[in-house]
């Protein structure tokens, strides 16, 4: 009886969760709720705890992950609800022996998607700076045997040494910091370009960011890396609010994808809208996944 009380709490925690997620997804991309989905986010996983217990959950192409108890997210990706629009387009875009990174790869989610998709000779560069989160990363590629994954724990940015990295509670949103602060603690850092000139400059095809903030920096670090690849692909999730809390300016990221030479864009959250560069994206949203390519 016990055991079935407790399934039935788990199966409504999962049907509230992915309602709260479809009116997060919302209000995450309106600037005047930004407030609402800081307490959404804060408040979500209190409402409604996330598993107490780390999970094994499947994923496409027969890949497995293993979640970390606790985790807010858990929910979503049991649920296949994590980030859909995004990694619909993910996978779409790769092909057989691609080289691809993922910048803030997390548990591994997106490497995991990646690695059967780039077989047999391709390869997935992986960059997180979160200690946990990178522990269940190699834990995830060692449990799905992806030998062409490879992991780097470091924070990607505009330079190669140290850093200051706040650690999110829940390990989603950690972020760099200019000085150290409560729950802060000191990481290597890395740009792309010095990461891919130490490899020789592999060729790279699809580019993945999602760094919390730190767009801005990321970008200015791979300018060589964009000239040397001419046909990149670049997914960036560009979350306004972050960047304006970490002193960035985003007047300047629509130039700065120019020089890159991304001059062609398409807003995932509207589903796929056209839009080009440089030119100030639209101020109705706050947080946009953008699908980047270059004229060529």
């Amino acid at each position: 009886m016990v055991s079935r009380v407790k399934l039935m709490k788990e199966r409504s925690y999962d049907l509230m969760w992915k309602i709260g997620v479809r009116v997060r997804e919302i209000v995450k991309q309106t600037p005047f709720l930004n407030p609402v989905e800081e307490i959404m986010r804060r408040v979500g996983p209190r409402l409604i705890p996330p598993p107490a217990k780390d999970t094994e959950v499947s994923l496409p192409f027969e890949m497995k992950m293993m979640i970390p108890a606790g985790l807010p997210n858990a929910r979503s990706f049991a649920a296949g609800r994590y980030e859909r629009d995004v990694a619909r387009i993910f996978t779409n875009i790769i092909s057989s022996c691609m080289n691809v990174a993922v910048v803030g790869a997390g548990i591994g989610y997106h490497a995991l998607l990646a690695s059967p998709l780039v077989k047999p000779h391709g390869h997935v560069h992986t960059f997180e700076p979160d200690l946990r989160n990178y522990t269940y990363l190699q834990r995830n590629i060692q449990l799905n045997g992806c030998q062409n994954i490879t992991a780097v724990h470091k924070a990607v940015s505009n330079y190669s040494g140290s850093g200051v990295f706040h650690q999110d509670k829940y390990g989603v949103e950690g972020h760099l910091i200019q000085e150290p602060s409560v729950n802060s603690i000191p990481i290597q850092t890395v740009s792309l370009d010095d990461y891919f000139a130490e490899l020789g400059w592999p060729k790279l095809d699809i580019l993945m960011i999602d760094v919390e903030g730190a767009e801005e920096k990321v970008l200015i670090g791979m300018k060589k890396l964009s000239y040397k690849n001419p046909k990149l692909k670049l997914l960036l999730e560009l979350h306004i609010s972050f960047i304006k809390r970490d002193g960035g300016n985003v007047n300047t990221i629509p130039e700065l994808l120019k020089e890159l030479g991304f001059i062609k864009g398409y807003i995932i959250n509207k589903e796929l809208k056209a839009c080009s560069f440089p030119t100030s994206l639209p101020a109705e949203r706050n947080a946009y996944d953008l699908l980047l390519v270059k004229d060529n």
